[in-house]
């Protein structure tokens, strides 16, 4: 007769090793960081950049981290430099790393700031929209004198002569969302 083997004893059966628990604690961790980078990059615009192209939600979480990291840097820059100081501020810078539109206002209730010099930028971009960026010899010195010289004779005579003046500026501005921009001559 033979003799069947003997079970061992639960005491005698050899331990298993810990990665059966360690394993599906590690798939839902990466789970769960893959269903909130989906859903940042959902949020954030599924994950396609101002140029239409799309990136990948990882990029898009990066984009976001870094762009808070930044914004905290500038506002603590902004704030130091205006210490001690009760200037009317205002100060927008535009990252195309981050996507994002860094912002600081520090103005009294109904301050308008005036634009001076930075109204150049304004007649240019009306002069090349309203000719679909194809400027004539005339044209195209005017502008550089305007805006490699800051000539301001240059700068009249293309907002009187070539863009509508006032109206053309205005118009301009509207059309890019500058709402709370008024062309105003003083």
């Amino acid at each position: 007769m033979t003799q069947r083997p003997q079970r061992q004893s639960r005491s005698e059966v050899r331990p298993r090793h810990r990665s059966h628990r360690f394993y599906p604690r590690l798939f839902s961790f990466l789970f769960i960081l893959a269903a909130v980078v989906m859903i940042i990059a959902m949020v954030n615009g599924n994950g396609s950049n101002d140029n239409g192209q799309s990136g990948n939600a990882l990029t898009t979480v990066k984009k976001q981290l870094l762009g808070d990291r930044l914004g905290d840097r500038l506002q603590q820059a902004w704030q130091k430099q205006l210490n001690g100081t009760d200037q009317n501020v205002s100060i927008a810078i535009y990252s195309p790393t981050t996507g994002q539109t860094y912002r600081l206002t520090r103005a009294s209730h109904g301050h308008q700031f005036h634009t001076a010099s930075t109204v150049k930028v304004g007649v240019l971009t009306a002069l090349l929209l309203d000719n679909n960026g194809q400027l004539n010899d005339t044209e195209n010195n005017l502008a550089q004198a305007m805006i490699e010289n800051s000539d301001n004779d240059a700068t009249s005579t293309l907002f009187e002569n070539y863009i509508g003046s006032k109206e053309g500026l205005q118009k301009v501005y509207d059309e890019i969302g500058m709402t709370h921009t008024k062309v105003r001559s003083e």
